[in-house]
């Protein structure tokens, strides 16, 4: 009924179809409105008694439905009222009406019998398949790409069947078979508007199934109403696929918490979309993005209410949307979905495990406070809970991991990495759930096969550089994505993967250790571990081999010392750090500076941490790995050169090595008692220059004798050579000794340089000065002296080298460290000092091993390092003239020479009582030498000249008077042993600057003028000759005469018959006057007026000595020198 829209009122019929579909709508007469309404109050009234009729029914309810969803379509009286009022639009409230009561005509089927139901969906069957006939005859000349029909039948159809919950079972076969014929449509619009009317019956049919009772034979009508869908999937037309994958989600979407018994079909289907059955469709991209939608809330949101007899589908489900290739994206969300199920797994166990009945609780809230904590304690995790959660933990965890261990193991970089970041993590976060026997499982059949598999497939990968992957083209160009350099081959994907398996395993081994220990067999499986962080370190690239010694240390930190890493896993440990090392060390070794750097680094970090897990061999073997290091601390094919050395430093090994000896101090007592400082030192020493042994001694791997160590030491143990320079200087690769264990070991070419000794001379000092006991520096000192000695005498063959300044301070601070432990035991006689060293010894855990350094050897090494300090030859001088130096160089290292100088006038010779006396007069001559040494004319120390200084601390010795016995008894002998020196020094001074201005010598011309060098050298003896002043007992050993001096008979009765007299003070005397009063008459003569001023003021003095002449008649002299300490 109906007619087009026009002017004045209709009454032909016409297709309203058509017209609605041409968008024109309808004009409503009151007729036509009058009969609709009949229609509906006849279909109401005569509903069960209709039958086939129902057909002209529902054709002419079809035509009122098209026509309502124009919004052109109205009705007479409202179009009139509309133009009367001047408003336009709004549905007519006839219009209303109609569609109300088309809606209530179909859901008053409730009320209706089952045969006037059937009569009514199949005449709704057969209106909708002459519609699907119309559409299907349209299709030919319509456009491919049409919207979903809406069919008006179909729609109805699954109107009745949702409202007759009670009879759902009974009609869904009409509508299932209905729906698949329309499915099997060839017009694309009809499938669509099937679709539709499917994904709205299965929401309300699962909507409905709880309402339905459970049939007594036969499947739950939950399962008829899903397997359907299964059907579905495998269509012809690639929309119904689709559309059956959408419709699922949206059912899961909307009532996915009223499924039960379905679960297991739904997650089936899933399934079967990302791992089909054999001989099934290939894996569709499209299809697998659709359905992820239903894998993801079911991983999210309904992991609750599946049964738990579904959830290990619900692993299946989840692996193989993550294992299927053709949507990346899709595989790494359904890992991070794996993430998720194994927390909600780990969450069941633990509200499993905690599981007690009230009653229990009560009578434990009953008991006293601790004794209630303990017996929860003990009854947590036992009973069905328990059981249960092991179960869970079999059945559910077990599995998950597994397919994780697939993962790991994808083509794919990004997936397997994914996935094994999933599996460690879950692994470390839910493990401490885990009962024994699972953590074997874990251990044995997951994560030590997969490291392997991992390592085995990264040796194997490619190396070949990959091609980026298209992203599209660019004005006719390929535009390629590009690849970072660190992951441009396969082999660099695999590494990556490798770090990713180290560092988890490291992580999940500190977690755990303490449970995984007590598995019987554990400790192969740790072996395995080490020789895989072995192999990492020594064949690995960098960043597999830094993960590999971040694991091993990670896991040392956290446990060792400590019951959960037994002592024997705790060697094996140490162990496999040795091999790593001695394979990073070998010739042609591929480890890289930074590994090694960094494997120093951690064991660093693990001393600072566990120190009091390190035994006497955990010492030994980690003071060999050092010296290894520090003997290879270049890539292969790599050298250092003194030219490099200055541009780049220190090799980042060797400085690393430095920067942790400093650590290892102070040892404990037990590690002081076996000797290792010896150890320690020995090694340190072993790096300064010196002349390299034959064979050098091997040495004791457990008990080293302090005292022997100058006899073991390739430096110290023999007389070295200035005129050969060390290997470090040559840059030769050679063979020695380690001075640790006593094997032998290969140093690399130009490893031990000039500029490396320096910083082991400066770490020697750190160690001596601040870490070592008194009794280690006593012990040490003649060793540390005679190194300090061969690397002052490279000065000679190097002279553009610093080594020897910097040698030369750390000489100054050891000395005035060292000098008074030696002394505390040295006191006494020699037979008690040798025995006060045989008490330390033992003190030290070294036994039977003899005296040790005899103390006499102690000063001799003193000696000798001055003596290369302060006289180190003409040779030296002259090769230091031929560098260019500045003048600061040249001061700064006449200010080093002084600072020695200093160190040996005022702290050696204050402290010598124990010295032999030719030792102490050789280092009275040592300062008496250097008033000799050449110096150039802008070589000043504060104005004044090196000679100038060594002659001022003559004077400074001589002036020193003390005790006959104590400590400073020494100060007495050095001032007699001075004296005579200082007399023939000046003296001759004086007479051959007298006979040169005379012109009496033959290489001096008369009337020349004298160099200014020798006038300020005789007027600072005169001086000197001024200031000085004596104690009475060195003026009478000297007048007296001695084997240095012959003496004066005349002076020593003067010196006699001045003291007897009333009124003499006894403190100080110049009797040195007397005995220069000759050179001085020599010199009074000379041409320079302040000389011979300076002369008449000394024998002005001499004549004050004689009492002959006042003390007001001669001023105080005024030295511009310091002071002498008496």
């Amino acid at each position: 009924p109906g007619s087009p829209r026009a002017s004045g009122e209709g009454t032909g019929n016409v297709d309203s179809g058509a017209t609605a579909a041409r968008g024109e709508g309808l004009l409503l007469s009151p007729k036509n409105v009058h009969a609709l309404r009949t229609l509906f109050n006849v279909a109401h009234r005569l509903a069960g008694n209709l039958g086939s009729s129902w057909v002209l029914v529902l054709e002419t309810l079809s035509q009122l439905e098209r026509a309502l969803q124009s919004p052109h379509t109205t009705t007479q009286e409202t179009l009139a009222r509309n133009q009367a009022q001047g408003k336009s639009g709004g549905l007519p409230t006839d219009l209303s009406i109609l569609s109300t009561a088309a809606t209530q005509l179909f859901e008053a089927t409730v009320m209706l019998d089952d045969g006037a139901v059937f009569s009514l969906l199949t005449a709704l069957r057969d209106v909708s398949a002459r519609a699907v006939c119309k559409a299907k005859r349209e299709f030919g000349s319509s456009s491919l790409h049409q919207p979903s029909t809406r069919l008006f039948a179909l729609q109805r159809l699954v109107d009745v069947v949702l409202h007759n919950v009670n009879r759902m079972p009974k009609l869904w076969p009409m509508l299932k078979q209905h729906l698949d014929e329309v499915m099997d449509s060839d017009n694309p619009s009809v499938r669509g508007g099937a679709l539709e009317a499917y994904d709205r019956a299965v929401a309300g049919a699962l909507a409905a199934c709880r309402r339905i009772p459970s049939p007594d034979t036969g499947p739950s009508f939950e399962l008829v109403v899903l397997r359907p869908l299964d059907a579905m999937l495998n269509s012809i037309h690639e929309d119904v696929r689709m559309g059956a994958l959408r419709l699922l989600s949206h059912a899961l979407q909307r009532v996915g918490d009223h499924l039960t018994v379905g679960w297991r079909e739904v997650v089936t289907m899933l399934t079967h979309v990302a791992a089909p059955p054999e001989s099934a469709y290939e894996v569709q991209p499209v299809l697998v993005g659709i359905g992820f939608q239903s894998v993801q809330y079911i991983a999210q949101d309904y992991l609750g209410t599946i049964p738990e007899d579904t959830l290990f589908d619900c692993v299946r489900m989840t692996t193989a949307y993550a294992s299927q290739n053709v949507d990346l994206n899709v595989s790494l969300t359904a890992i991070g979905l794996m993430w998720n199920m194994a927390d909600f797994f780990g969450r069941t166990i633990t509200t499993l495990l905690n599981i007690r009945s009230d009653a229990e609780g009560e009578s434990d809230e009953r008991s006293t406070g601790a004794e209630g904590l303990e017996k929860a304690a003990d009854r947590r995790g036992t009973g069905a809970g328990a059981e249960k959660a092991a179960l869970i933990a079999e059945c559910l965890l077990l599995p998950l991991f597994n397919s994780l261990q697939t993962l790991c193991i994808d083509a794919r970089p990004e997936v397997r990495n994914s996935g094994l970041r999933t599996m460690l993590s879950t692994m470390v976060t839910h493990g401490g759930k885990l009962p024994a026997k699972l953590w074997r499982k874990c251990l044995w059949d997951i994560l030590f096969p997969l490291l392997d598999e991992v390592r085995e497939l990264a040796a194997n990968s490619s190396r070949e550089e990959s091609v980026g992957t298209q992203l599209g083209r660019d004005n006719g160009r390929a535009v390629m994505m590009l690849v970072h350099h660190s992951r441009n081959t396969e082999q660099k994907q695999w590494d990556e993967t490798l770090v990713l398996s180290l560092n988890g395993m490291g992580r999940l081994l500190r977690t755990y250790l303490a449970v995984l220990t007590t598995l019987e067999g554990f400790d192969v499986r740790w072996d395995a571990f080490l020789a895989f962080f072995e192999k990492s370190v020594i064949e690995g690239n960098r960043e597999v081999a830094v993960a590999a010694i971040g694991s091993l240390t990670a896991i040392l930190q956290g446990h060792a010392g400590t019951p959960a890493l037994p002592r024997p896993l705790w060697k094996r440990a140490v162990r496999a750090y040795v091999a790593a090392v001695r394979g990073a060390a070998l010739p042609g070794s591929k480890v890289t500076l930074k590994t090694r750097a960094e494997l120093i680094a951690a064991l660093a970090r693990l001393y600072t941490s566990r120190r009091a897990a390190f035994d006497e061999a955990d010492l030994r073997a980690l003071l060999a790995l050092l010296d290894a290091l520090v003997r290879a601390p270049f890539a292969e094919g790599e050298k250092m050169t003194p030219q490099m050395a200055a541009a780049v430093g220190l090799p980042p090994v060797q400085r690393a090595v430095l920067e942790f000896l400093p650590v290892l101090a102070p040892f404990e007592e037990r590690h002081v008692r076996a000797g290792l400082w010896g150890v320690l030192f020995h090694m340190l020493l072993a790096y300064l220059p010196g002349e390299l042994p034959v064979a050098a001694p091997k040495v004791a791997p457990q008990r080293p004798n302090l005292g022997d160590l100058a006899d073991n030491h390739p430096v110290i143990g023999k007389e070295a050579d200035p005129n050969k320079p060390h290997p470090n200087i040559e840059s030769q690769s050679f063979m020695e000794s380690c001075p640790v264990t006593g094997e032998k070991v290969e140093t690399m070419e130009g490893a031990l340089s000039a500029l490396f000794a320096e910083r082991v001379v400066a770490v020697v000092v750190t160690l001596y000065k601040e870490h070592a006991p008194t009794d280690a520096r006593s012990l040490l000192f003649a060793s540390v002296l005679k190194a300090f000695g061969a690397c002052l005498a490279t000065r000679a063959a190097s002279p553009e080298c610093t080594l020897w300044r910097t040698t030369t301070s750390a000489l100054v601070a050891v000395v005035r460290v060292g000098l008074p432990a030696v002394n505390m035991t040295s006191s006494g006689s020699a037979a008690h000092a040798l025995q006060q060293r045989q008490e330390m010894l033992e003190s030290l855990g070294i036994k039977g091993a003899g005296a040790g350094v005899h103390p006499d050897e102690v000063w001799l090494a003193l000696t000798e390092a001055f003596d290369r300090l302060l006289m180190p030859g003409s040779t030296v001088h002259d090769a230091s003239a031929s560098v260019d130096l500045t003048p600061e160089q040249r001061r700064a290292d006449e200010e080093l020479e002084v600072a020695g100088l200093d160190a040996l006038c005022d702290t050696v010779l204050t402290q010598c009582a124990a010295a032999p006396d030719h030792l102490r007069r050789r280092m009275v001559n040592i300062v008496d030498c250097g008033v000799d040494r050449p110096v150039p004319p802008e070589g000043y120390y504060g104005g004044e000249r090196f000679a100038h200084v060594c002659l001022r601390k003559l004077y400074v010795l001589c002036s020193r008077g003390g005790d006959a016995e104590g400590p400073h008894a020494c100060t007495l002998a050095i001032a007699r042993h001075a004296l005579p020196i200082l007399i023939r020094r000046c003296e001759s001074i004086l007479t051959n600057y007298a006979a040169d201005d005379a012109g009496q010598n033959p290489a001096s011309v008369a009337n020349q003028a004298m160099p200014r060098s020798r006038t300020e050298e005789a007027m600072c003896a005169l001086e000197v000759l001024e200031t000085m002043t004596l104690d009475p007992r060195v003026s009478n050993w000297m007048a007296e005469g001695n084997d240095d001096f012959p003496g004066h008979p005349g002076i020593a009765m003067l010196l006699q018959a001045k003291r007897s007299q009333d009124g003499y003070n006894h403190a100080r005397e110049r009797t040195h006057l007397m005995f220069m009063y000759h050179a001085l008459c020599q010199v009074i003569m000379c041409r320079d007026l302040r000389l011979r001023n300076q002369v008449q003021r000394l024998l002005l003095l001499t004549g004050t000595e004689l009492a002959i002449v006042s003390n007001t008649q001669v001023p105080e002299p005024t030295p511009n020198y310091p002071p002498v300490n008496y």
